[in-house]
């Protein structure tokens, strides 16, 4: 038995010499080549799947566990479970194109105020470093134009979906653990300015990214064992920045972050928060930043209180049976009509899958078609026996040929949901204000901008108010960044603003807890 094996993978050619003691999944992930996964190659979520051709090992226990007999006959294996001792040949689908962010800048103040001299010729980058998904813009500090744009997975979903359970491990596996973290998070976003700066031109010179607390606390190659117990503190206090890297696309760059908020609110919150300022929208109003974990914060005349709840991976795709994240091939929105589901799907590719904007608007078309009982459950009689049938995880609907949607997923859905309308009715119960009070609720998030206000309402993310007050933010906090990159003088306000959030933690609070149990259902 070889100590190590070579893996050639088709269609790029790319070769691997793979030792034994690493899974396929780990040399993948860790060499930037995404894999459909949310449990970090743990054998829980059955998504890694890659085709051997020719050496074809047994299926392991994970295989068994998730792969039909059809599946496996035909090669197909999961990365996770698969540690080589022979050579082999793997296809993995080429990673489809990231849809287009929406940036909402045309309608806001951006000053061009650079970091340096106009005349140095360099470029700026403005990142934001989510937990799923990373995204980058190249800008010209001397005109305000996007050069380029890129998005990339988070090469730490190898270590789990959630931030805190990426937390938990760094913390039970010490400094070597600490400084995976921190190499992993720098990487992504030198790969990130690597894939922007091909197509630009210039150094780039400096560089704002924001993120939540978390992701921060992995960067710096901090201690997370404060943030990842109660009363949840980082110790980060006030904007960092550094200047980590001395070679490649990002040498002697200086990276600016600004300050956190408290607890899990961090610098995307306050990057999204100064986007949405500049629109001078009259308080009271609200925030959520809707994603692996939401972030609400809610504007008034006299305060701002901002809070975050972990809603879980279900609102990116992530967790769900047939789920992926916003790109090509994705199932984007749902609509019956005439015994069917039309399904709408980015890139007018055939669907691959379903994303958050897709579940929303799924989930929204069979409530009111009263397909769904109030717990989530589906009333067969209400769907065409050709669009349901009996899967693993009970009742599912079919969107195609490849793509369903389970009773289970839409459990998960309801979970991510519940979470995120107990902060927003905390904090309004905080500052003594009713819904109808709102003056307008903005919607954040990278897949904010495809899901229609009438099925937010319809599956009760939010309380009932008018439909004109939702407004969609996009992705707000990569719009605060990309302004920040382009103004000193921006990310210096952004600064007093974050100082004067308030933090509200929601951990252990009764209210939040006793609202959650209300809206666990539909």
């Amino acid at each position: 038995m070889n100590d190590s094996a070579k893996i050639t993978v088709l269609p790029r050619g790319t070769v691997f010499q793979v030792s034994r003691r690493e899974s396929l999944f780990q040399v993948l992930t860790t060499a930037g080549i995404s894999l459909n996964s949310y449990c970090g190659g743990q054998g829980i979520c059955g998504k890694c799947r890659v085709r051997l051709i020719g050496n074809v090992p047994l299926p392991s226990e994970s295989d068994l566990a998730h792969l039909s007999s059809e599946e496996i006959n035909e090669g197909i294996r999961l990365a996770c479970g698969l540690y080589p001792d022979i050579d082999m040949v793997a296809e993995i689908p080429e990673p489809v194109s990231a849809s287009e962010y929406k940036l909402n800048i045309g309608d806001m103040s951006c000053p061009l105020d650079p970091w340096r001299d106009r005349l140095s010729g360099g470029v700026v980058l403005a990142v934001d470093l989510g937990t799923t998904n990373i995204v980058g813009h190249l800008l010209d500090p001397r005109t305000g134009k996007i050069i380029a744009s890129a998005t990339i997975a988070n090469s730490q979903a190898l270590f789990g979906a959630d931030v805190m359970t990426r937390l938990a491990y760094c913390s039970h596996h010490g400094k070597e653990a600490k400084k995976t973290f921190e190499n992993l998070a720098l990487s992504d976003i030198e790969k990130l300015a690597e894939s922007a700066a091909g197509r630009g031109k210039g150094r780039i010179t400096d560089a704002v990214a924001v993120m939540n607390t978390a992701m921060e606390t992995l960067l710096l190659g901090l201690s997370p064992d404060k943030l990842g117990r109660y009363p949840y503190k980082s110790g980060i206090d006030g904007p960092m920045h550094i200047s980590p890297f001395k070679r490649g696309p990002l040498r002697r760059t200086a990276i600016h972050i600004p300050p956190v908020i408290g607890g899990f609110v961090g610098s995307d919150t306050v990057s999204a928060l100064f986007a949405v300022s500049v629109l001078n929208q009259m308080p009271p109003y609200l925030l959520v930043d809707m994603g692996t974990n939401a972030e609400v914060v809610v504007v008034t005349r006299e305060t701002m209180l901002a809070c975050s709840t972990a809603a879980g991976p279900a609102f990116e795709g992530v967790g769900i049976s047939c789920g992926m994240r916003g790109v090509e091939g994705a199932v984007e929105s749902v609509r019956f009509n005439e015994g069917a589901f039309k399904v709408s799907v980015i890139g007018n590719k055939p669907a691959a899958g379903v994303t958050g904007s897709g579940l929303f608007s799924l989930i929204g078309e069979l409530l009111r078609g009263g397909a769904l009982d109030r717990f989530g459950a589906m009333v067969s009689e209400r769907i065409p026996h050709n669009l349901v049938r009996r899967g693993k995880s009970g009742r599912e609907v079919i969107l195609s040929p490849d793509v369903t949607v389970s009773e289970e997923d839409i459990q998960q859905f309801i979970l991510a949901k519940a979470a995120t309308r107990a902060a927003v009715d905390t904090v309004l119960a905080r500052v003594n204000l009713r819904a109808d009070e709102i003056t307008a609720i903005f919607l954040s998030g990278v897949f904010a901008g495809r899901i229609n206000p009438r099925d937010v309402l319809t599956t009760g993310l939010l309380p009932p108010l008018e439909l004109r007050k939702i407004q969609n933010a996009g992705n707000a906090p990569a719009t605060g960044a990309v302004m920040m990159a382009l103004s000193v003088s921006a990310f210096q306000k952004a600064c007093l603003l974050a100082r004067r959030v308030k933090h509200l933690t929601l951990s252990g609070s009764r209210d939040f807890k006793e609202t959650f149990q209300s809206h666990v259902r539909l």
